[in-house]
């Protein structure tokens, strides 16, 4: 699609002079999230590191080498650099909802069917709870995990759809299990 506004953000870089050498722990800055405003609204964050360098006497080759490809591969999409891009981890995200009574109490599962592309559905107490399961590569470092946005749909009559509610989790932390 289109290049669309998305809002602004303020950021402080982190600024390396001239006598400075480009070595952690300063460089490169890490990852932080900064948060997106469009007019006095909030429109979402931005994860990023923002540096400042001063070129020395001796131009350009004073400073860091950038590893990536040339002009001619750069295409419409660039890479984050490896230095900077966090490091993966895959997890595996699953989603249940609810189907049928929205009065359904605590009780012992009756039985679960395994389906297709990762769905699992398991009857409780008449109604039927689906599962769904999909892997995820998420960062190691859990500060840098996005947010899990909710969005809850009515499925209507004649193909249309109606929002009934949706829920930002700002944090997943307490939703990750870990092995013994």
């Amino acid at each position: 699609g289109k290049a669309d506004f998305m809002g602004r953000t303020f950021a402080k870089p982190v600024v390396k002079t001239s006598d400075e050498q480009y070595r952690p722990p300063r460089f490169p800055p890490p990852l932080e999230y900064y948060q997106i405003y469009r007019g006095n609204a909030t429109a979402g964050d931005l994860l990023a590191a923002f540096e400042l360098l001063q070129i020395g006497p001796g131009g350009k080759s004073d400073l860091p080498p950038l590893d990536g490809p040339t002009d001619a591969e750069r295409g419409p999409i660039l890479p984050v650099p490896l230095g900077i891009r966090p490091v993966l981890s895959r997890y595996r995200v699953e989603v249940k909802g609810a189907l049928g009574s929205r009065t359904l109490g605590v009780e012992e599962a009756a039985g679960e069917r395994e389906e297709g592309k990762g769905r699992r559905e398991t009857s409780v107490g008449g109604g039927r709870l689906d599962s769904r399961v999909f892997p995820q590569d998420l960062p190691e470092n859990e500060l840098l995990h996005p947010p899990l946005n909710i969005r809850v749909v009515d499925c209507r009559a004649f193909g249309r759809y109606a929002l009934v509610g949706s829920h930002a989790v700002s944090s997943l932390r307490r939703f990750i299990l870990r092995n013994p």
